[in-house]
């Protein structure tokens, strides 16, 4: 009888039919039962696991069937009177044994975009005269939970083609059309949320990062510009500043 399926901390949980972890999001186990359990990737995994399960087994049983006997070799040596010598005091033989040491297994951590850290900081780094995005912008769809778009029982490469890549294209377009800085937003609806939308799917579920790189290259080009067009203000502005002071003539003058 399989065990029930229980969350972890981390919103995974065991599939008691196939044995994958799978992300169940902010709903829980129903998604589990829902998106998961029964589909084509269940059932494969689950045939694929008891295929291997059938032939260890098999393999075990076969190898102890088939040891080689050993031969008896009749001795050639006649019983001798054993000679008593005095007892002489015991060495204690040095120990050779080393001590083996077992290392725990390696604790795998998700993967870190370098990408995905580059649209983040950028995105962060957003000067306060950018407008804050509402439910009338474009990005405005991507400000809820990520999870909400995913389908749990799709890998990552169809993800890619029957999820990401058409909503991307519906939003931004081929990346070309119009000026890429009238989608740029502040806030939950705007670049945070598209950047969350992004680091989901690269970090939680493996989407290869060239792809999201690929599609929001010229988005990326709109990011750095507008970022740099406002640092170099700032900085013009402060010299500015700093050199009328300079101007200022004292009392005594």
């Amino acid at each position: 009888m399989d065990k029930p399926a229980v969350l972890d901390a981390l919103g995974y949980a065991e599939c008691p039919d196939c044995g994958a972890r799978i992300h169940c999001g902010t709903v829980g186990l129903p998604n589990l039962e829902k998106r998961h359990r029964g589909t084509k990737v269940c059932l494969e995994s689950k045939a694929k696991r008891d295929k291997n399960a059938k032939m260890k087994k098999n393999g075990t049983i076969l190898n102890f069937f088939n040891q080689p006997k050993p031969t008896l070799v009749p001795t050639t040596i006649s019983s001798v009177q054993l000679i008593q010598s005095p007892a002489l005091p015991r060495e204690t033989a040095p120990n050779t044994k080393l001590a083996v040491v077992t290392q725990p297994n390696p604790i795998i951590k998700p993967g870190i975009s370098q990408f995905i850290n580059k649209l983040r900081h950028l995105t962060k780094n957003l000067p306060n005269t950018i407008p804050e995005a509402s439910d009338d912008d474009k990005l405005a769809e991507f400000g809820q939970n990520p999870a909400n778009f995913d389908n749990w029982g799709t890998n990552k490469d169809d993800l890619w083609q029957e999820e990401i890549n058409p909503r991307l294209k519906r939003v931004l377009g081929w990346g070309t059309e119009g000026d890429m800085k009238d989608l740029i937003r502040r806030g939950r609806k705007g670049m945070e949320g598209l950047t969350n939308y992004a680091r989901y799917f690269v970090e939680d579920r493996g989407v290869n990062e060239s792809l999201f790189e690929g599609k929001l290259s010229h988005l990326m080009i709109a990011l750095e510009e507008m970022c740099v067009h406002c640092y170099m203000k700032f900085v013009f502005v402060k010299h500015s500043l700093c050199g009328q002071h300079q101007r200022i003539p004292t009392s005594g003058s």
